[in-house]
């Protein structure tokens, strides 16, 4: 909101629940909880790979042809 100012009270508490929010959902679903970081590493992974393929495609492929003009 306009005017509004955050101190740092404010996001102290709100941090601290937001830990506390998940901590509750970790001691709930510990198995969905390893499941979601897991997924999320993947994920990360498979980003990190894909923007290595992508500069693979555009040195080795792309830049080739349209130096020689094909």
């Amino acid at each position: 909101m306009p005017g509004d100012t955050l101190t740092q009270e404010t996001t102290d508490g709100t941090f601290r629940r937001s830990v506390r929010v998940i901590r509750l959902g970790v001691r709930a679903e510990p198995g969905l909880f390893a499941l979601a970081v897991g997924g999320s590493a993947v994920y990360g992974v498979m980003t990190a790979g894909m923007a290595q393929a992508v500069g693979w495609v555009t040195a080795h492929e792309i830049q080739p042809a349209v130096r020689s003009g094909s």
